[in-house]
């Protein structure tokens, strides 16, 4: 499996870019299982010590231990595809590493990077402008450009959102 060792390049940020994950969840709609995603990935975030919400975190959120029983379409589609969470899991964080970042209790100071912006919008895109799912989030780190966790995904055989759609029927 190829190692992820650094993150795509970083895009400049446009005049109306969302500085923060606050901010991510007042411009984007998301279901209850989405936002739970969201949730688990920025507590993952916080945990591992860093600054920033990236892919990567999404991608936490969705392989998180509490994933199973709270995002149990995710779960499902991923052990369809052959692939366990609690590996994604593993790969994922050895992968990024740990920072050394104290937060805030209100959560502002985590920043956005580019390319989980991008991304996002990419998914919202993708869902019609319906709230964004769970499943949502997976298809669209795998379709989405240039993203860590895409990348990771990819390495673990997941390149199509067809395959998840297939699975989660």
């Amino acid at each position: 499996m190829r190692r992820i060792t650094h993150a795509p390049a970083q895009r400049p940020r446009a005049a109306d870019a969302i500085s923060d994950v606050k901010e991510l969840k007042k411009r984007y709609r998301y279901t209850a299982e989405g936002l739970m995603a969201l949730d688990l990935g920025i507590h993952a975030c916080q945990s591992l010590g860093h600054s920033y919400f990236g892919t990567e975190h999404y991608l936490l959120g969705l392989t998180h231990e509490l994933a199973a029983q709270r995002l149990p379409r995710v779960t499902k589609v991923l052990i369809e595809l052959s692939v366990d969470p609690s590996e994604v899991w593993d790969y994922t964080v050895e992968s990024i590493g740990t920072g050394t970042y104290t937060h805030q209790k209100n959560g502002r100071d985590l920043s956005l990077t580019p390319g989980a912006e991008l991304t996002t919008g990419y998914i919202a895109t993708r869902a019609n402008n319906r709230p964004i799912d769970s499943l949502n989030i997976l298809e669209g780190l795998v379709e989405a450009p240039d993203n860590v966790g895409g990348l990771i995904l990819e390495n673990f055989g997941i390149n199509s959102s067809l395959d998840i759609r297939r699975s989660a029927n």
